[in-house]
């Protein structure tokens, strides 16, 4: 790998020895041709001229001799004596241009224009210019025929200028190429026309062919065409589909991606495997986890009006930057505008659930509507706190001075307030400057801010898992019907505000780019779940009553990115590089659950304090806390290509290298209150959490807080850890006819450093993995793309991978922390091991016509050792771990159509049908639990299950109807998955848990006004508030298990058992419902204005 840097290296540099030597001496130039001598003059000198062969047809120059670094005046020279003129753009480049014909002018000419001249309304025409491969075309010539006026492509393959409104016929033209003609461009004023064109080239042909076509569908295709021409299977979602759908962030508009779907409201799932499985990127650099306890990262974070378009790659490319099994979202931000730009919009929305009713969380601090906190949440930090009870806290030592630091606790973190819940609202400035000019090229930058504030309440209907006691209920009208004392229930109340910009700017000249992308958001989200029920932890019966949990969980999340990216070419030479760095962090604070009890046998309810210390943190009760964990990464990348031909075959080879940094840092402080001195005041016993939390109750007599946690003042993280990375590839391009062929291997060196990671005591419930063998420091990830274009309307499509998918720095957390979703705690494992990956793709692509497109393709995925949630309990707690099984095998098939309804009659163009299907099956084998027979010997049982894996649902698919008129428009969308696995449980597969199929119906409709131009958008989301259901197959597994069980008592399942096999969704009367909650519909309005 390091020779062919090397190689590289000095080819770079004998290019650079070569265009120095040049710049000395003369140069000879025979008589010749017109397009031989432009075409000498580019080679000899480096500049890139363009030019249309009809220009220079016929025209031949005399001999000329002239000074080697004098390019303007070989110019200048040549093109004496011909109807031909050039001119320098403003990318540094040359156009050549016809001479305007003389034209004489009259006075009455001249009194004419002065009298009606008005400064014209004026828009921009822009776009980008490639060829049949996808290859970009830089200096490719664009002229508008009736203007006689044009520019040259710049180092993307795009152009952009201004022309006053009407409507025009633009010529596009490049050497070797046909040259092609767009009719009916329509430009209108203070807009950008999109204007992507593919050139074909010209084949042997000595005439010059020029092709024409219609503008509403070359633009249409040539958008299409990069998803069309990208090496891997891949799909892209622009900005403006984007806008047409009621997503307000990516998270939700990735659901209309092929085979991706929400995973809770907030993971990406693609084909069917969750978001472990799955990679992402922000410009180009990976993002990381923000998830406190897996991988995957909340694309909510980020805001749709941010966005330029993005990209969910399904295969691999030697030249990536990551691995995946399911897919690769890459997000990109905008960038240097076409032309310039400023919208503002605002808008607001309701929630039929909550909007104007109440609602229930602790005070609320003075920046919460900004999602800052106001310093009111700050946990007691340094000296102020550091009383450790130990790890058994019935053998702690009461010291005077806790019950001071006992008083620096706020009771209003856990009292529940009551407030309105008001109106949804956001608002949006975007502000793109673009400078030209000659000698400094392109400058331009794009800045935007986006605010949003949204308040919610999910109804809770019934919540059985964790260590909630088991109401069973198998029919959902019954458990609707069921009074309150009869199930668990309860709401979730949600504030939540997010604040987010965008700075980047670019600089462009020649074939030289520059840039800086910058990126800052901060999202505060406040979720308080109220719940009311029988904890199996506390029992019933015995004058015991229904047990109250409340919970907040106040989370600020910050994420800064800063990107600085160059793209330089030289020749056949081509050299891009980045420098970024990332940091994300996540806080909860002010973290609260509050837990007591009603005592029926007093003929009330009340509070009951035993007398004792306090309790072990397995037995969760009343604590107060702050959660903090932080990611921070540095990655840099460099990679160079350079184009060669053998015969008819077009290569390119490419290498390059990564370095990638990420260190990760928890740190949990939790307080739980008890008795200290044994002997509880009297008067204390009745009084609620809130009460016996006043500083006038912190002594000996009364309350105190203890720590469970050494370093609970700061000053010891419960994990620490490191990855590095070092990647090499080699990736070889090969274009031949119809076949286009992508292959190489990427070589990753990957390290992790472990400096703390602590592991709670107590709890009993840990991972008993298989033996554990050290990972190999380097992976080989090869892979190979292949392309075959039969015809111009067809693709078909083979990927072949392998990847390794390391566990993230979440997933390798062992401290146990409490999630009020699953009522019980969650943690990683440690010793978790890589997962292996092979893949297979394929797929044909059938373009019917411009922005049109039906697809078929089937995959197949083999996991060497798959990570999944599962569930385990011991001493009565219950705890969901992650842990690797065996091996699992996906496999499946993918559908898309998108399709207009002009084949009917053209008066129905603007009306487009699209829609999407994915398949998924799989099959499992899983370890249960190790166990020792009489003898001492360890037995590990391997079972082969054609069961979904965690987090996976058998299919996804979404239909969407739209009409897009020129003012008004409307689109309706739905999206649905089937059921997907939440969790396993191995001590008992009917205990595994399911999310039950899910439907949800958005519409939009739109109207643009022409002046002033402004812009309303009407959006619905889940019209049809369909209820989430999460259920287990209890009943499926009665009567189907075989006699023989573990020493443990563990049963074994048959081999070819399919649980649900015939219906795998939520029956009534059959499966047991475990968490019931509906989250209501959302209507909203916005405006927005382009100045």
């Amino acid at each position: 790998m390091k020779r062919n840097l090397i190689i590289l290296l000095l080819l770079l540099l004998s290019t650079a020895v070569f265009s120095l030597s040049a710049q000395a001496g003369t140069l000879t130039f025979p008589g010749q041709s017109l397009q031989q001598r432009l075409d000498e003059i580019s080679a000899r000198t480096g500049v890139s001229i363009t030019y249309t062969t009809d220009m220079v047809k016929g025209i031949r120059v005399s001999p000329l001799q002239i000074e080697r670094n004098n390019a303007a005046g070989m110019l200048s020279k040549s093109l004496e004596n011909t109807p031909l003129a050039y001119r320098m753009t403003g990318d540094g480049m040359v156009a050549i241009y016809r001479k305007p014909a003389p034209r004489v002018v009259t006075v009455t000419d001249t009194v004419r224009k002065t009298v009606a001249a008005k400064p014209s309304a004026k828009g921009t025409l822009a776009g980008m210019v490639m060829d049949e491969t996808g290859e970009t075309l830089i200096g490719a010539g664009v002229r508008v025929l009736e203007k006689d006026y044009g520019t040259i492509t710049g180092l993307d393959g795009d152009y952009s200028f201004e022309l006053p409104v009407g409507t025009y016929t633009v010529e596009v033209s490049y050497i070797s190429y046909q040259t092609t003609q767009i009719t009916d461009v329509v430009i209108k004023e203070r807009e950008i026309t999109p204007l992507n064109v593919v050139l074909a080239q010209e084949g042997k042909q000595l005439e010059e062919v020029t092709v024409t076509a219609n503008y509403n569908r070359s633009t249409a295709a040539g958008s299409i065409q990069i998803q069309k021409l990208a090496p891997q299977v891949s799909a892209v979602l622009s900005s403006e589909q984007i806008s047409k759908t009621p997503d307000k962030n990516v998270q939700e508009a990735l659901k209309r991606v092929t085979g991706v779907t929400l995973v809770d409201g907030k993971n990406v799932s693609v084909r069917g495997m969750s978001e472990r499985w799955n990679s992402s990127s922000l410009d180009g650099v990976v993002l990381p986890s923000t998830d406190v306890a897996s991988k995957g990262f909340s694309f909510d974070l980020i805001p749709s009006s941010l966005i330029e378009n993005i990209m969910v790659s399904k295969s691999i490319t030697p030249d990536m930057n990551t691995t995946f099994a399911g897919g690769y979202v890459q997000v990109f931000t905008r960038d240097i505008p076409q032309a310039d730009f400023f919208t503002i919009s605002i808008g607001g929305g309701v929630n039929d659930q909550s909007t104007f009713k109440e609602m229930w969380m602790p005070k609320r601090g003075k920046l919460d509507y900004l999602g800052f906190d106001d310093g009111r949440r700050a946990f007691p930090s340094g000296d102020e706190f550091n009383y450790h009870v130990g790890p058994d806290p019935f053998k702690y030592h009461p010291e005077p001075f806790m019950y001071e630091q006992s008083k620096l606790f706020k009771y209003d973190l856990v009292t529940p307030y009551r407030y309105t819940s008001m109106p949804n609202s956001n608002a949006q400035m975007t502000w793109g400057k673009v400078f030209r000019t000659e000698k400094a090229g392109k400058l331009g930058f794009v800045t935007a801010l986006s605010y949003r504030n949204t308040q919610a309440a999910d109804s809770v209907l019934s919540i059985t898992r964790g260590n909630w006691h088991t109401r069973t209920f198998t029919n959902l009208d019954t458990l609707l019907n069921a009074p309150d004392d009869r199930r668990n229930s309860g709401r979730n109340d949600k504030f939540s505000t997010i604040l987010s910009g965008i700075f980047n700017v670019g600089w462009e000249y020649g074939k030289h780019h520059l840039g800086f992308r910058n990126i800052y958001v901060r999202k505060f989200d406040n979720t308080y779940s109220s719940l009311q029920g029988i904890n199996e932890e506390l029992g019933s019966g015995g004058g015991t009553g229904d047990t109250y949990i409340n919970y907040a969980s106040p989370l600020f999340q910050d994420l800064i990115q800063s990107k600085l990216e160059g793209k330089h070419r030289f020749g056949i030479f081509a050299l891009d590089w980045t420098l970024s760095h990332t940091y994300a962090k996540r806080r909860y604070a002010g973290v609260g659950r509050t837990e007591w009890t009603e005592r029926t046998n007093a003929g009330y309810p009340y509070w009951s304090w035993g007398g004792g210390g306090p309790m072990r943190r397995e037995q969760l009760g009343n604590y107060m806390g702050d959660h903090q964990n932080y990611e921070r990464m540095l990655q840099g990348d460099v990679a160079g290509s350079v184009n060669f031909n053998i015969g008819p075959i077009k290569n390119q080879f490419k290498t390059g290298g990564m370095i990638n940094g990420k260190e990760g840092e928890f740190s949990f402080r939790e307080v739980t209150l008890g008795v200290p001195g044994g002997n509880l005041d009297p008067r204390y016993r009745y009084l609620s959490f809130q009460d016996a939390i006043h500083p006038d109750h912190m002594h000996l007599r009364g309350f105190a807080f203890y720590s469970w946690l050494p370093g609970s003042g700061g000053k010891i993280p419960q994990f620490h850890g490191r990855t590095d990375e070092i990647a090499f590839f080699g990736m070889l391009e090969h274009k031949w006819s119809i076949l286009r062929l992508v292959w190489g291997a990427r070589f990753v060196n990957y390290r992790y450093t472990n400096f703390v990671n602590e592991e709670v005591k107590g709890l009993n419930v840990h991972i008993q993995q298989k033996d554990i063998k050290p990972e190999e420091p380097w992976a080989i990830i090869p892979s190979a793309n292949l392309t075959i274009s039969p015809l111009k309307w067809m693709d078909f499509r083979l990927s072949y991978s392998q990847s390794v998918l390391r566990p993230e720095l979440q997933e390798r957390l062992q401290f146990h922390f409490y999630d009020p979703v699953f009522g019980a705690y969650r943690a990683g494992a440690d010793n978790l091991k890589s997962t292996h990956i092979t893949s297979y793709d394929a797929r044909i692509d059938i373009y019917p016509g411009a922005g049109e497109i039906i697809s078929i393709g089937g995959f197949y995925r083999y996991l060497d050792s798959p990570i999944e949630l599962v569930s385990r309990s011991a001493s009565g707690h219950t705890a969901y771990l992650l842990e690797n099984t065996n091996w699992a095998k996906n496999w499946g098939y993918e559908f898309e159509l998108r399709k207009s309804f002009d084949f009917i009659t053209p008066a129905l163009k603007d009306l487009w049908l699209s829609g999407n299907l994915t398949l998924i099956m799989s099959k499992v084998e899983n370890y249960y639990d190790a166990f020792t027979d009489l003898h001492g010997k360890v037995h590990r049982e391997p079972r082969v299950l054609q069961r979904p894996l965690y987090g996976q649902t058998p299919y996804i698919y979404n239909l969407g109807l739209m009409y897009d008129g020129p003012r008004f428009g409307a689109n309706m969308v739905y999206n649905a998955s089937g059921r997907r696995v939440l969790y396993f449980s191995y001590q008992g597969m009917e205990q595994t848990e399911y999310q039950d199929k899910d439907g949800k119906l958005d519409a939009q409709l739109s109207y643009r006004f022409k002046k002033p131009n402004i812009n309303i958008k009407l959006n619905m989301s889940n019209l049809l508030s369909p209820y989430t259901i999460y259920y287990r197959n209890i009943k499926d597994y009665d009567n189907k298990r075989i006699q023989t069980h573990t020493p443990e008592g563990y049963p074994y399942l048959k081999v070819d058992f399919v649980p649900n096999k015939e219906n795998p969704d939520y029956r009534d009367d059959d499966d047991y419902l475990t968490y019931v909650i509906r989250p209501g519909r959302t209507f909203s309005i916005s405006i927005g204005w382009d100045l």
